[in-house]
């Protein structure tokens, strides 16, 4: 995704540079200082030096601003560059949405409403709505613009759409159920493009519309089949790293759909993988946080409890015990009556799992 990325910026460095440049002839102080910054960004873009590029873009919009004027398809496009580094840089200037937008309207006077400038423009004004604004149904109207002008190129259409889930992928607080179907709808449009031209990423689009479908339990089915689909293509690519974390993914459906048998099934697989070794600290492939106490939490109250415990041949808790504490004593029953929930990879021996001790530090810490 990021070669596309660099490329495309690159591209537009390119294409922009042949237009923008004038003789030098003209002596033309604005026109040197235009000349000096572009020249600066187009080379700090090649370079990915991409703080400096950001730098370079607002200086050579500032001044072709004043070289070209507002409504110029030239201006329109420093613009773009300038607005789609500052956001992709979370450096969100008091006047990118104005310049972004008004970069919009020209170009869709000059060259119309299916000019390929619209993409990047659209989407980087998508993108400015959701991470610095926090407005996802305006930030969606955007890419479906931006989407609506790539159909007429699958490369590019299918990296919109990625870019697009992507970016509501990365913000926090993705919980509305509106927000994650249109998530998914990116993703499943993508998956299918992306399968067509045999396109790597395809399996992380199924990955990812697993993760989201498994957000709300009456999803799960779907969950189910889609992180399924995503393991097969991740065992093509001997991908070990991501077949551990869809295991995980599925040990936690099945914990949570009660269906212990099928959980037992990516605990051994994921053991095959990254087994239990005993008497470290294990990472868990299921895990229920405790419920801080009310009261412990109100007076300030911290601590942890450490636990000794057995992983069975199943990856289940067996035979748990605080071996230490520090804390009120509450916190200890929370943190057993939870822990005896979780799943673990269990050790193996040969291949084959076996019982292992373990012990884990369970803190309990109150957050600012």
């Amino acid at each position: 995704m990021k070669l596309w990325r660099y490329n495309f910026f690159y591209l537009l460095a390119i294409l922009s540079l042949s237009t923008f440049v004038k003789s030098e002839n003209k002596k033309s102080e604005i026109e040197k200082q235009f000349n000096q910054s572009y020249q600066a960004y187009r080379e700090s873009l090649k370079d990915k030096k991409f703080d400096n590029a950001y730098l370079q873009a607002k200086e050579s919009y500032k001044f072709g601003l004043k070289l070209y004027g507002e409504e110029s398809i030239n201006t329109a496009r420093l613009a773009t560059n300038y607005a789609n580094l500052s956001v992709r840089l979370n450096k969100f200037d008091d006047d990118i949405l104005q310049s972004i937008s008004s970069a919009i309207k020209v170009i869709e006077d000059i060259e119309g409403y299916d000019s390929n400038n619209l993409i990047m423009a659209y989407y980087t004004k998508g993108l400015i709505y959701l991470k610095n604004n926090k407005n996802s149904n305006d930030a969606n109207l955007m890419f479906d613009k931006a989407i609506a002008v790539s159909k007429q190129d699958k490369k590019k259409y299918a990296e919109i759409l990625w870019e697009a889930a992507s970016a509501h992928h990365s913000m926090k607080g993705l919980y509305s159920t509106k927000r994650w179907l249109k998530v998914i709808s990116y993703y499943e449009k993508a998956a299918e493009l992306f399968k067509q031209s045999s396109d790597s990423r395809y399996g992380m689009a199924l990955f990812n519309i697993a993760k989201f479908y498994a957000m709300d339990s009456r999803h799960y089915k779907k969950a189910e089949e889609y992180f399924r689909d995503a393991l097969i293509e991740f065992e093509k690519s001997e991908d070990k790293a991501t077949q551990y974390q869809i295991h995980a993914f599925m040990v936690k459906l099945y914990s949570e759909s009660y269906e212990s048998d099928k959980a037992t099934v990516h605990c051994l697989e994921a053991a095959k993988i990254k087994p239990n070794e005993e008497n470290l600290q294990p990472d868990p492939l299921y895990f229920i946080w405790p419920k801080y106490p009310i009261h412990a939490a109100f007076v300030g109250k911290e601590g942890i409890v450490d636990i000794e415990f057995i992983i069975d041949k199943e990856g289940k808790v067996k035979s748990p015990k605080i071996s230490d504490s520090k804390g009120p004593v509450i916190f200890q029953r929370e943190a057993l009556r939870v822990f005896k929930k979780w799943r673990f990879a269990p050790k193996l021996v040969n291949d084959v799992p076996v019982e292992s001790k373990s012990r884990y530090s369970m803190v309990f810490k109150v957050e600012e």
